[in-house]
């Protein structure tokens, strides 16, 4: 599928950096192949458009094509699309459906992958802790780049989520820390 260029997506779409919605701009009729598709633009004009889909990204139609809104918002505030597949946009809080301006930041694919959520076969309930059950210990570790980084053994599983939440700050994971929000980004 080939990208759409900002003054298209412009055409179409206008974005609230602040609430993370992206709306309908008003086209043309010329651009329509019936009336009654024109005036079914028309009376979606500034309204929010996109909505998740089953893995939570919020997605939007333009041209006939599904594009993330995330993507569309990163366009529309940095005049370029991010260079998949060497970079992607990641979204700070882990809200894949909040795409205020302030939520997203473009990261490498391993930095992304490295803010994934637990596992689903996480049994402690804590991302990075398991029961050693040889050891009679929980074990924390930490991915970072292209090896496990092993953050110990603890008695208890509190004292291994600490050590994970640690190590999640020292790293840079998302939600360790939180870049400010700038109004006046464009």
């Amino acid at each position: 599928m080939k990208m759409p260029s900002i003054n298209r997506v412009k055409q179409y779409f206008e974005y609230d950096p602040a609430s993370g919605e992206i709306s309908t701009i008003a086209r043309p009729r010329d651009e329509f192949s019936t009336n009654a598709l024109w005036k079914r633009h028309i009376g979606r004009v500034g309204r929010p458009v996109g909505s998740p889909n089953q893995e939570g990204y919020v997605k939007v139609c333009m041209d006939g094509d599904y594009f993330s809104a995330h993507r569309i918002a990163w366009l529309i505030m940095t005049g370029e699309w991010p260079e998949y597949p060497e970079f992607e946009i990641d979204h700070i809080n882990g809200d894949r459906a909040d795409n205020r301006w302030e939520n997203l930041r473009k990261v490498s694919k391993s930095e992304n992958q490295r803010n994934g959520g637990q596992r689903i076969n996480n049994s402690s309930g804590v991302h990075g802790v398991h029961w050693k059950s040889s050891k009679n210990r929980w074990e924390a570790k930490i991915w970072n780049g292209p090896k496990h980084v092993y953050l110990g053994l603890f008695k208890t599983i509190q004292e291994a989520a600490i050590a994970r939440k640690a190590a999640e700050r020292v790293l840079g994971f998302t939600g360790a820390e939180r870049p400010p929000f700038k109004k006046d980004a464009k």
